[in-house]
């Protein structure tokens, strides 16, 4: 389970514009430095912590570098990003990673694997 303080931390930067890609065009994304990270969560942050919560919020990770990452809203790739391989063609969310990206997303699981024509299995 992510902390809670990386939650708080997407949506600070999906609600302030100094975080937007290009001003111009907010449907680029946001993009975030390990500086900017560190300096609002402390030196500990990790990159890898604050995109698995970008993912249950339903922003995709599009591109990182070894400064920064961008991310987009785009719930179904967030989704695809989370599953983890299960074996046997099937993949793995846990449950409660599973109901944060439902609370976050407004989507169904069950409703998107089906789409996506893959078997997802939901696990302690």
């Amino acid at each position: 389970m992510v902390c809670g303080v990386y939650l708080d931390f997407v949506r600070r930067v999906t609600s302030e514009p100094r975080f937007l890609a290009n001003i111009r065009h907010p449907e680029a994304g946001w993009k975030v430095s390990r500086s900017e990270l560190r300096m609002f969560l402390g030196e500990k942050a990790t990159m890898q912590c604050f995109i698995r919560a970008c993912q249950l919020m339903g922003l995709a990770v599009h591109w990182v570098s070894k400064k920064s990452v961008l991310i987009r809203r785009d719930p179904i790739e967030a989704f695809r990003q989370l599953l983890a391989p299960g074996g046997d063609g099937e993949y793995c969310i846990s449950l409660d990673d599973a109901r944060l990206f439902e609370a976050s997303t407004g989507l169904r699981i069950v409703d998107l694997a089906g789409r996506l024509g893959l078997r997802v299995r939901i696990t302690n």
